[in-house]
């Protein structure tokens, strides 16, 4: 997924202070991509419970989503641009596909398990 199909989506998002969200605000402003979050939530617990409806996308580290997805029912999809120095990952409800975009990702991981490595 680019950052500009990322942008696109309903996104819930940290607050601009948090560390996370200044990393993804640096690195879309810096590709020219305009992020919009339709809401901005700092407790994690809620963001993944709001992902379970199937309506919002967050973004978050590679590290965070091997143990949300199969407890939270979902899927992630790999931001290839634009670049940070962390790996960006694009979380969603598993039963609920976001676009044609997803479905060409190399790799989805199913939930419960991390899949294969994401590129």
């Amino acid at each position: 997924m680019t950052g500009t199909q990322f942008a696109a989506l309903d996104l819930v998002l940290p607050s601009a202070p948090n560390l996370l969200r200044r990393l993804v605000n640096r690195s879309f402003a810096d590709a020219g991509i305009e992020l919009a979050p339709k809401l901005e939530i700092d407790s994690l617990t809620t963001v993944l419970e709001l992902l379970r409806g199937g309506r919002y996308v967050t973004m978050l580290p590679g590290n965070s989503v091997v143990s949300a997805l199969g407890l939270f029912d979902l899927r992630a999809v790999r931001v290839h641009e634009p670049t940070t120095k962390r790996m960006l990952i694009a979380a969603h409800h598993a039963q609920k596909l976001l676009s044609r975009a997803t479905e060409t990702c190399p790799a989805l991981p199913r939930a419960g398990r991390a899949g294969p490595p994401l590129r």
